[in-house]
């Protein structure tokens, strides 16, 4: 049985935009600098926008082939544009101020290289941007990405965010959820064991594939040297429903009987209602009906409404 999460990460299962939603009780950074390793051996370029911390510090580890195809977006030194006249962003980064109109479509373009096709964008995180902006604003953003005109000089093959899900409502969640082909919701496995036999944590995947079908999968994971990610397939799925607690019964120690017995039951069933009266004619499907007047009823057929007081 093949990994989803890892024909995700490897990109021999395409999404375009890919978010990873993550809590203070457990980091997707791991997750997403995994996908920048791969994604260094599939595209012309990477544009990292970092905004929960400096660019250097989520590049750190990765090899030198994938630093040298990154373009970083400096989101983090300098958000609101306050220190321009100190030049605090190193030169080699452009710097983003999250109060700005520019969208993320005009800084790749600010910074793209002559000759880069096919372009791969991550985003660390989206949370500031959002805060900072709207999630319209940030969603809108996104589409446009991913959504650029044919004739443009680049496209942007692959998206892949990170969003900490303990501090958006809902409805943002789902906001992006519904522009994201893949979400992958991370949480941790509290063990000591040796990452290579039981995972560091879970991921809960939907997949939307091209075609429209939808996939839904539980695997754990592990971040091995040099970002190989470590896969755990058959691990009990999320939705699975456990066994009724049993209920006591409110009726057990009463000191009088709310139930009836088979013979009770038959005896009931057998009792002739009040002002009925059964018909001899045993055909099926007929019916009589009579009808006896007391002796208090006065009435008058050519006046029906006698009784009335009109």
């Amino acid at each position: 049985m093949a990994s989803l999460l890892k024909q995700i990460v490897s990109g021999s299962e395409s999404g375009c935009t890919v978010t990873i939603h993550d809590t203070v009780d457990h980091s997707g950074r791991y997750l997403l600098k995994c996908f920048l390793k791969e994604m260094a051996q599939r595209v012309d370029e990477i544009h990292l926008f970092a905004f929960d911390q400096a660019p250097d510090a989520l590049l750190a580890g990765t090899d030198p082939e994938t630093r040298r195809k990154v373009k970083g977006h400096d989101g983090w030194t300098d958000p609101q544009g306050w220190n321009q006249d100190r030049n605090v962003i190193p030169s080699n980064y452009n710097a983003v101020q999250l109060s700005s109109e520019k969208s993320l479509v005009e800084h790749v373009k600010d910074r793209k290289g002559s000759g880069s096709g096919q372009i791969a964008v991550v985003i660390d995180s989206l949370t500031p941007y959002i805060l900072h902006r709207s999630a319209p604003f940030t969603c809108k953003s996104l589409h446009a990405l991913t959504h650029l005109p044919e004739t443009s000089e680049f496209q942007v093959t692959q998206v892949v965010s990170l969003i900490h899900s303990d501090v958006h409502d809902d409805s943002v969640l789902r906001a992006i959820g519904h522009l994201s082909s893949t979400v992958i919701h991370v949480s941790a496995n509290m063990s000591l064991a040796p990452l290579d036999r039981e995972p560091m944590g879970y991921c809960d995947i939907q997949h939307k594939r091209a075609s429209g079908k939808v996939l839904q999968k539980r695997e754990g994971y592990s971040v091995g040297e040099n970002y190989q990610i470590i896969t755990f397939l058959g691990l009990p799925s999320t939705n699975t429903t456990s066994e009724p607690e049993h209920q006591p019964d409110p009726t057990a120690n009463l000191t009088f009987n709310l139930t009836l017995s088979e013979s009770e039951k038959k005896a009931r069933e057998n009792v002739v209602l009040p002002f009925t009266k059964a018909s001899n004619n045993s055909t099926t499907g007929s019916g009589q009906i009579f009808y006896e007047p007391d002796q208090a009823d006065d009435y008058d057929d050519e006046d029906p409404d006698d009784d009335l007081d009109i």
